[in-house]
Parts: structure tokens; sequence; C-alpha cells
């Protein structure tokens, strides 16, 4: 792992247009990156600098997604551990800066261990919540909402820290969430009103939901796809041949797929019937509001959509240190 001080700038090119763009990485104190979680930021920021600069090729596809899935950025993390720690921000930095740092998390205690000495903290997710709601680390409208848990509050301390390393990331997630399924309602069987968080470990999770959403979203493209001569690229990929290696990428790379024949659809001026609930009519796929291009932005978040079940939607945030 390794630190990095201050606000820190990406850049980059275009290779297709040309279109040059630069962003921050949205890191304003000291953070603990592994390389991983240091390229992700890093390819997140350029995409949003090539965004702003008016790049069109700058999107969503499997190329960023591989960099970005379930790879938040952390901006807030050297502030939360501080606070948690009930040590300044400068006694972080020392022992955050001094070199190699080791983690040690322990039920509800947490260490930060360098060869300065050691920040420790011991703390229940309840009390930690609200101490992080106190000192302005995460909403005070967050402290005891139910979305965090059944006691208002995330399960214990790693996934406190979790979600206050990154609030912005969280809120940006939660709102693309709530735009995917309200574009995708037309092929839901329920209307989404229940949102909860759910704090896992990337390298065990697996996606509980089908794959685009719904079934009868990922059947209509690929239907609609069959009679207009448009190609799906392939939906899934084993996982042996993704280089995370994750359950969850084949997922994301499957969306990715469904989002790109959404857009060829589009293009060719594809139209497709949609049902009783729309009142039978034929619409074009121009016309409809493509609900992968939010789903796909919300995997560049850092954040997943997991199960849908009923009412409520679930969405999932990659615990730190697995």
């Amino acid at each position: 792992m390794s630190a990095g001080v201050g606000e820190v700038w990406a850049t980059g090119r275009c290779a297709r247009c040309g279109v040059e763009g630069r962003a921050s990485l949205g890191l304003d104190a000291i953070t603990v990156f592994s390389q991983a979680d240091a390229r992700a930021a890093r390819t997140r920021a350029v995409l949003m600098g090539l965004r702003d600069a008016g790049c069109v090729h700058a999107v969503y596809d499997r190329g960023w997604l591989a960099d970005m899935a379930l790879r938040p950025t952390l901006g807030g993390l050297a502030t939360a551990l501080s606070v948690l720690c009930e040590e300044s921000v400068t006694r972080v930095r020392e022992v955050l800066a001094a070199g190699p740092v080791r983690w040690d998390w322990r039920d509800d205690s947490l260490e930060i261990v360098s060869s300065v000495g050691t920040i420790g903290a011991s703390l229940g997710a309840d009390e930690a919540w609200e101490i992080l709601g106190g000192r302005g680390c995460v909403p005070v409208g967050w402290v005891g909402d139910g979305r965090w848990g059944s006691a208002g509050a995330p399960e214990d301390l790693r996934a406190c820290v979790t979600l206050a390393a990154d609030v912005p990331g969280v809120v940006l997630a939660e709102s693309l969430a709530r735009e995917c399924l309200a574009r995708a309602r037309p092929w839901m069987a329920q209307e989404v009103t229940q949102w909860r968080w759910s704090v896992v470990d990337a390298s065990r999770w697996v996606c509980k939901r089908p794959v685009g959403l719904s079934e009868a979203l990922q059947g209509m493209v690929a239907r609609t796809a069959a009679v207009h001569s448009v190609p799906l690229a392939e939906a899934a990929q084993s996982v042996e041949s993704v280089e995370s290696g994750h359950a969850w990428w084949v997922q994301a790379a499957a969306e990715s797929s469904l989002a790109g024949a959404w857009a060829a659809l589009s293009a060719c001026g594809a139209t497709v019937v949609l049902g009783a609930r729309a009142g039978e009519r034929v619409q074009g796929f121009a016309a409809l509001r493509d609900p992968m291009e939010p789903l796909l932005a919300l995997w560049g978040t850092g954040y997943a959509l997991g199960g849908i079940d009923g009412h409520c939607a679930t969405l999932v945030a990659p615990r730190i240190g697995g």
C-alpha cells in the first residue's frame, strides 16, 4: 500500500478523436491505496475528464469497467479513520506516510500500524456511525436511517468506514440506481420503493439479480436485436476468462454488452412493442430512456446494484480490506 498527500489530478487523451481531459482523483487527504485501487481512481478521473471535454468515445464499456467496477474512490478514508481513532489528522498522516501500513481488523476493533506507531479504536457500529455523523464524515440524516441496516447503522465498524470513505460516490451511486430502475419500470414486475445498502467482500460476492435488471428486459433486447440483425456481443464470459477472476464481473461484462446492443438498436431505428402498462404501443428505441446507461455509470462509481426483492433493491459496496 502507498499513501499520497493533497489533491491529485489525472490527464488523458482519447486515441480516436484526440480530445484531452483532466480531472481530480477526488482525494483531498492522505488515502491508503492498493495498486488496483489507485488505477481505478485514475481511470475514473480520466473518463470524467474526457466526458467533460466533450469526448463521445469516453463511455462505460468493458475496458473502463475492468478498472473501476467495485473499486470506489476513497477520498474520505483518512478523515474517517482519524475521527474513529480519536487522533488528529496530523497523527494519521504521520503513521500513513511513514511507509508500509497494515490494517488489523478484529471484530469491532481497528488498528492502523506502521513503523512510527499504532492508531487504534474499539467501537460498536452504532456508536461509530453516530460519531461519523456528528463529526461531519457522513450526513447527519444517514444516522438512524434504515437503509444501512435494521439498527439504522452499517453492520460493523469496517462497514461504517467503507461508506464514510466515499460519501459523494455513495450518493451518486444511489441516484444512478434510482434513475436506472425508473427507466426500466416498463419491464419490471413491481416498482422499487425501498432501498438497502450491503457492504460485502468483493472477492466472494455474487450478484443476485438477472442480467440486465430483469429477464423481460434482457429478452426484449435480444429478440429485437435478432429481428434487426444487430449482433449481440457475448452476454457473459466465464469467470476464468476475466482478469478480475470475480463472479460479479460476468454480470458487469454482460450488462456492458447489453448496453452496446441498446445503443445499436437506437441507431438503426428499431422499435419495440411496450406492454399493457404502457398502453400496448409501438415505441422507437431512440425515444426510450435507456436503463443501461445509468446502470453502467453505477458500476463505474465502484458500487453495484445487487438483489431486487419485490419492492426492495439492494446496493452493494465493496468492504475495505475484504
